[in-house]
């Protein structure tokens, strides 16, 4: 068994400076704590930097936005540990996170370790909504997964140099990488480097502070379905993999809420109510989902508000992954033509 004391933590910020300062002061209470922390600043425009150089952090500098893979690649570069944990900028890990991972980590079994989202670090309706559906959607999780969630991963250095470190391509006429599935990217090359999969920690998880707006929440979920599917295109491996993402899964819920959708069109144009039966698929297969999340919330208003709101939250997740995986097609099948998107080059661009 590794100690504490050999574990660097990195982290990738790009103008987070409203929520790096409780992401160090989380770290800063880690009993014991890591060797260094690293805060890679991916040309920020605000106070990161100066936030994190404040709290003691060891700051690296990146001259252009290269998004968070390229970043945490910088990060390791300069590492010192022995082993590494990653975390974002927008998250407070617990204080014992290090210390679950080192008498976790079996390296007999494993090729390192990997967790969820203990929570919200707000408690709005939309954050909760965010949190139970995802907890929902990996709650049969098993122990070994091929994917990792970057925001709480721990890695041996010397795996992740070996696998050439989070992959790095270019869409056709782009000057910045591609981003938004890393972390599933680089669980497949570890996976494949180490030939062993990633343990999955469920009760190990950090405080994530989820998009505050609908709007916001819209635009994330589209740029990950988009990501999602060019990251398939390019590494068609990804598709057969033990993952903590939805598949088939995904697809179903777009398909009953389009079906929803038609339905609600054709009943109120034709007259037709029986027409609503095709409603059913859509309120049934999210059901399960919906009450769990109104369950576990104990004041009788904010039920009744999780309540109204969760159908709804479920329809504008299906808006998204529908426009995204859109863009995903469109942007992906053109990349196939170009030379740069089948380059995989290894280590930090900057």
């Amino acid at each position: 068994m590794a100690t504490i004391a050999d574990t660097s933590v990195v982290i990738p910020a790009r103008n987070a400076a409203t929520t790096i300062g409780p992401c160090l002061d989380a770290i800063a209470r880690l009993n014991p704590p890591p060797i260094e922390v690293i805060v890679v600043n991916d040309a920020s425009t605000d106070a990161t930097a100066q936030i994190a150089a404040e709290r003691g952090a060891k700051v690296i500098h990146l001259t252009r936005n290269v998004g968070p893979g390229p970043a945490r690649n910088a990060g390791v570069n300069v590492a010192r540990g022995e082993y590494v944990a990653f975390t974002d900028s927008d998250c407070q890990v617990p204080p014992d996170w290090l210390g679950r991972f080192h008498r976790e980590y079996d390296s007999i079994r494993y090729s390192g370790i990997t967790g969820p989202y203990a929570g919200s670090s707000a408690k709005t309706i939309l954050c909760s909504l965010m949190d139970a559906a995802l907890k929902h959607e990996q709650r049969n999780m098993p122990d070994a997964i091929e994917s990792s969630i970057t925001s709480n991963l721990f890695v041996r250095v010397a795996d992740f140099r070996g696998c050439g470190g989070f992959p790095v391509y270019l869409l056709p006429g782009a000057t910045m990488p591609t981003y938004g599935n890393e972390d599933e990217e680089l669980a497949h090359f570890l996976v494949k480097h180490v030939r062993k999969p990633l343990k999955w920690l469920r009760d190990n998880g950090v405080y994530h502070a989820f998009r505050p707006t609908w709007r916001a929440y819209f635009r994330q979920q589209a740029k990950y379905a988009e990501a999602i599917l060019i990251s398939n295109i390019r590494f068609p491996a990804l598709l057969i993999g033990t993952t903590n993402y939805s598949r088939g899964g995904g697809i179903g819920k777009i398909a009953v809420f389009w079906l929803f959708v038609g339905s609600c069109v054709g009943s109120a144009a034709l007259g037709q109510p029986a027409l609503l039966a095709g409603c059913v698929p859509f309120l049934s297969l999210h059901f399960d989902s919906v009450r769990h999340c109104v369950a576990a919330e104990p004041a009788l208003g904010r039920k009744l508000h999780l309540a109204a709101a969760a159908y709804p939250f479920h329809a504008l997740t299906a808006l998204a992954w529908t426009k995204g995986l859109a863009a995903g097609a469109y942007k992906g099948l053109g990349a196939a033509l170009s030379r740069a998107f089948w380059a995989r080059q290894e280590g930090e661009l900057a």
